[in-house]
């Protein structure tokens, strides 16, 4: 009975404890998923693109550390669903517009790349201009 006792209480306190040690393996799991969230958004964004036959814009804040897709025009009116924000201890930095025309391709004015890092991990997306594919790099 001892032993169950002290079992519980141990898994107790290493359930308060793990999600507040931040080791380098969760630091590199969140931004690899923060990555791959923001990779899936620009293909919604492009698909959204041809499904519609418009122009679709990912806009990224970096200072805010958010970002969100609009129709045609970066203005409130046009946005499509709720701001996305950036996890914490994740920052965002280059490209700000990732502009999508209506055959799927990047517009001539559009960003290409984007870098998010956490610590010593870096990942970059890039969007090829000519056919909109998203491709993620480890850095």
């Amino acid at each position: 009975m001892e032993l169950i006792l002290a079992v519980a209480m141990l898994a107790i306190i290493l359930a308060i404890a793990i999600p507040r040690f931040d080791v380098p393996l969760t630091t590199k799991l969140r931004l690899e998923n923060e990555t791959r969230r923001i990779q899936a958004d620009l293909f919604l964004t492009r698909r959204l693109a041809i499904t519609h036959r418009d122009t679709y814009i990912l806009k990224v804040y970096p200072v805010k550390n958010e970002y969100a897709i609009f129709k045609n025009r970066v203005v409130p009116q046009n946005q499509i669903g709720e701001t996305r924000i950036i996890k914490t201890q994740i920052s965002a930095s280059g490209d700000n517009n990732f502009i999508f025309e209506l055959l799927g391709n990047l517009a001539a004015n559009s960003g290409t790349n984007l870098n998010l890092s956490s610590g010593v991990y870096q990942y970059e997306i890039s969007v090829i201009i000519p056919t909109g594919k998203v491709n993620i790099t480890e850095l």
